[in-house]
């Protein structure tokens, strides 16, 4: 298993589509993975057309990034509610689940990436990796 990155953000396709669509743009400027925990309704059909509709480039616009599903990086963290935006130590939590809550900062609301971030640069353990991120 590979170590996850350093921020992940966590959600569901049940959250409302504009704000998946405005994570999937914020993931997608600063680099950084969306997860889901897994398939949307019990169907893989419904969730690829479901995610095919986020990605799909708008007027003018590229594609957005795409959104993994990942059942074992929610574990991991013991994310419980979406969104969530994980902010961690580097190379840790690569073991099995769960991993060592002093070793990453968990944010949750429906806030958008940026914001989450600047909360973990003002307030979290791992600041200079949040403060790093931001543009």
């Amino acid at each position: 298993d590979a170590a996850p990155p350093s921020i992940i953000v966590f959600v569901s396709l049940g959250m409302p589509e504009t704000s998946l669509k405005q994570l999937l743009l914020q993931a997608e400027q600063l680099h950084v993975p969306i997860v889901i925990r897994g398939i949307f309704g019990n169907d893989f059909n419904t969730t690829i057309a479901k995610v095919k509709k986020l990605v799909q480039p708008q007027q003018g616009q590229s594609p957005l990034g795409g959104v993994s599903i990942n059942p074992i990086w929610f574990k991991q963290f013991g994310i419980k509610q979406v969104p969530a935006f994980v902010v961690m130590k580097p190379n840790t939590c690569t073991d099995k689940p769960p991993c060592d809550p002093k070793n990453y900062d968990v944010i949750y609301g429906n806030v958008s990436l940026f914001d989450a971030l600047d909360t973990v640069a003002r307030e979290g353990t791992y600041h200079a990796i949040a403060r790093k991120s931001l543009p």
